[in-house]
This record gives C-alpha cells, sequence and structure tokens, in this order.
C-alpha cells in the first residue's frame, strides 16, 4: 500500500470507520502476515531457518517501522491533512525511521560475492 492519505481516496467517514477498533485489529493481522512473509524471505535468502530468532527480529523491525509509518498516516488523515502534506512528512519521517535500522541490518542478507567470477579480482 502507497503511504498517500486514505481520505482522498474513499472519503472521510469512511475513513473514520476504517481506523476504528475491529477494522484496526484486522489491520494488524495483515501487518503480521506481512511480517511473517518476510520472515521467511529473509531465512530462504540467509539460508537460516524461518524459526530462527535473526530473519524474525529483522522482519519485525522492518514491520515495526512500517506500522509506524502506516499509523502515522491514519494520525495525519483523520486530522484532515491533505494528500500533498502527508506526503511531504512521510519522506521526511519514513527515511529517518529506516535509517535508525542500519545499525543493524545495513550487511544482513547480503550475499557472499562469488569467488573465480570475472571482474571479482580472484
Amino acid at each position: 500500500m502507497s503511504y498517500l492519505s486514505l481520505d482522498s481516496f474513499i472519503g472521510r467517514n469512511v475513513t473514520r470507520r476504517l481506523f476504528s477498533p475491529t477494522p484496526t485489529s484486522c489491520l494488524r493481522g495483515l501487518h503480521d502476515r506481512r511480517e511473517e512473509a518476510l520472515t521467511a524471505a529473509l531465512a530462504d535468502t540467509t539460508d537460516t531457518p524461518p524459526d530462527d530468532i535473526t530473519p524474525r527480529t529483522a522482519a519485525a523491525l522492518l514491520g515495526g517501522v512500517h506500522r509506524v509509518l502506516f499509523t502515522g498516516i491514519q494520525e495525519l488523515t483523520l486530522a484532515g491533512r491533505t494528500t500533498p502534506e502527508i506526503a511531504e512528512v512521510l519522506a521526511r519521517e519514513a527515511p529517518r525511521a529506516f535509517d535508525l535500522l542500519t545499525p543493524a541490518l545495513a550487511e544482513y542478507g547480503r550475499r557472499a560475492p562469488v569467488s573465480g567470477r570475472v571482474g571479482d579480482g580472484s
């Protein structure tokens, strides 16, 4: 889902209903499923079991930032902010939020260069 004002897409009344407790609980379930899928993809990429703490933690960290940003969109939308205003806030805040993860995840999941390939210096 792109980070846009939901209000401009579906209207303020529907937006308010969407962010009530039951739909919000459903959204949490979607966030959880996305995190589980990311865990599986990270485990596969790094050749670790899906129940290993590292891919689960990395997925939780990335998913947590996404949830924070999504909640920010909800709050800004309900506060009546326009789509361009919300986009401006997110353009500023999203990189800062993900940058906080850089020390922990910058090298995670990167494959080592294969030796003997042309141009790799071996």
